[in-house]
């Protein structure tokens, strides 16, 4: 599946954290992930890419998202 990001120009090779990070949750069958690197992984062409292997691959799709849209920004939100 590495293959494919690199392939695709999703991701750079020197991105293995951010691949095992995408992977694994793909893999584990996740709904969503989340993460604060917007730069590699919380952006529209990886979520783009991402879906169109996911789609490929036959799993099933999978959402990104940062930290702040899952818990909301304020403290009633989540208590």
């Amino acid at each position: 599946m590495v293959q494919w990001f690199i392939d695709f120009g999703i991701l750079r090779r020197k991105s293995f954290d951010d691949y095992q990070h995408i992977t694994a949750a793909i893999l584990a069958g996740c709904d969503i992930i989340t993460s604060w690197n917007f730069k590699h992984i919380v952006n529209v062409k990886t979520a783009r890419g991402m879906k169109t292997i996911t789609t490929l691959e036959g799993y099933k799709d999978m959402l990104i998202y940062p930290p702040s849209a899952l818990i909301g920004e304020d403290k009633e939100d989540y208590e």
